[in-house]
Parts: C-alpha cells; sequence; structure tokens
C-alpha cells in the first residue's frame, strides 16, 4: 500500500488536469503569444470599380492545439475580428471552428511561438460568393 499511494495521487493530479480540459494556461504569465484578425472573404459575387469588397472581420472561435492534437485554449475574436492569445513558446495548430457566416470553416495553420514573441496571424474563411 505504501508504494501505491504516491502513484496514486498522481494518478489524480493527472486525472484532474485532464478532466480540466488540461488548462493551466491562467498560469502562464508571458510577453508571447499569437494576435490577429479573422476575416471573411469574397464579400461580393464580382467587385465594379470604386465598390469596396475587402474581406470583412468576423467573430469566431478558434481552437488551439499542440502538435499531438490536444486542446490548449480556445479564444473567440471580438466583432472586429481582433484577438490577442498569451502562449507559452511551441509549436500549435489553429483549428477555426464552423462560422455561420461562410461555407465550411478556415483551413488549418501550423504556428511556431517564440519566446518574447507575438506571431501576427490572419485567418481567412470563405464565404462562399462568388
Amino acid at each position: 500500500m505504501v508504494l501505491i499511494r504516491p502513484y496514486l495521487r498522481s494518478l489524480v493530479c493527472l486525472l484532474l488536469l485532464v478532466a480540466g480540459g488540461c488548462d493551466v494556461l491562467p498560469f502562464f504569465g508571458g510577453d508571447n503569444g499569437i494576435n490577429g484578425v479573422i476575416l471573411a472573404g469574397p464579400t461580393c459575387p464580382f467587385q465594379m470599380e470604386g465598390e469596396d469588397c475587402d474581406d470583412r472581420p468576423i467573430a469566431a472561435t478558434v481552437i488551439v492545439r499542440q502538435p499531438f492534437g490536444f486542446e490548449v485554449t480556445r479564444f473567440t475574436s471580438d466583432d472586429d475580428g481582433r484577438f490577442r492569445v498569451e502562449l507559452p513558446p511551441g509549436n500549435y495548430q489553429l483549428d477555426p471552428q464552423p462560422n455561420e457566416c461562410c461555407i465550411g470553416t478556415a483551413p488549418f495553420q501550423t504556428v511556431t511561438v517564440q519566446d518574447g514573441q507575438f506571431n501576427e496571424i490572419v485567418i481567412s474563411y470563405d464565404t462562399g460568393i462568388r
């Protein structure tokens, strides 16, 4: 029984960590991560001279995953499409979630966060307008 207790304690801690969604980021406070904008386009079936058909910013949810698929965190951009997420240095996959504005989802993106830097990211959804 004496040998089982340390393993049991470790197992309980691991289960609590996993059950909590591996949400260890609230304890992280760094000057690195990702920021950027989420856009949807095209916004016009065809563009005439003087017409504004630029992609528009949208509020959308993105899951940040470790390279082997575990969710690290998720975020939703504001109504202007802007977001900023602090992350420890490392490699991540950005998994944009379906949005009512668009067909399908934006493609996965792989990002590498380096110590002391914020990567500027643009996530583009396809509206399906042609």
